[in-house]
């Protein structure tokens, strides 16, 4: 009985230091989001550097959104798109358990920094690869935003025909079809049929 008692206090102490240390990872990622919204974008990088090496077990999406907003940093502050590339293509590698919503964003942005760099043709692999990983999760319900305005990106002419061929099928078979998504994949047929 009284080695029952004792690993419960031990787990009630460690389950409290996990606790405690998520707690202080999601602290300090609220504090660098605040300096970025300040306007302080110099000093919230410096902390969203810092927040893997203090937090290395921080939950992924804290990590995910740390690196994304120094991307972001690189890429619409600094102007440095070989930076903003490394970054996004990093959060892809390191960080496989990332939410669909934040792979498609670092897709994106690295086909944006790809496509500043005058590298259209990776810029559409990163764009379709956004868009196969993430259009079965979340959809296609709204033309500017999300998968739907990540498409409106490619550029069919830089793509080999049976790659992007290829690809439409994928994002029709992977869309579910809901009335929702009923526009979009109607675009999408609509691409597969100028191919015929």
């Amino acid at each position: 009985m009284k080695k029952a008692l004792i690993g419960l206090m031990i787990g009630l102490l460690v389950m409290g230091t996990v606790a405690s240390a998520a707690d202080a990872a999601l602290d300090a990622y609220d504090a660098a989001a605040a300096l970025w919204v300040a306007g302080k974008h110099t000093d919230a990088v410096t902390a969203f550097k810092q927040l893997p090496q203090d937090y290395p077990d921080a939950k992924v999406g804290i990590l995910v959104a740390a690196q994304s907003f120094i991307g972001q940093d690189y890429f619409w502050h600094q102007k440095a798109y070989i930076e903003a590339e490394a970054v996004f293509a990093g959060i892809l590698t390191n960080f496989p358990a990332a939410h669909a919503q934040q792979k498609l964003t670092a897709q994106t942005y690295r086909g944006l920094s790809l496509e500043k760099l005058n590298r259209p043709a990776e810029a559409n692999v990163a764009w379709m690869a956004g868009i196969e990983d993430s259009v079965s999760v979340l959809g296609a319900t709204n033309e500017v935003k999300g998968v739907w305005s990540v498409f409106n990106k490619i550029q069919p002419q830089l793509i080999p025909a049976a790659r992007y061929k290829e690809f439409l099928e994928t994002v029709i078979r992977a869309t579910k079809a809901t009335e929702a998504n009923a526009a979009f994949l109607g675009r999408v047929k609509s691409e597969l049929e100028k191919m015929k």
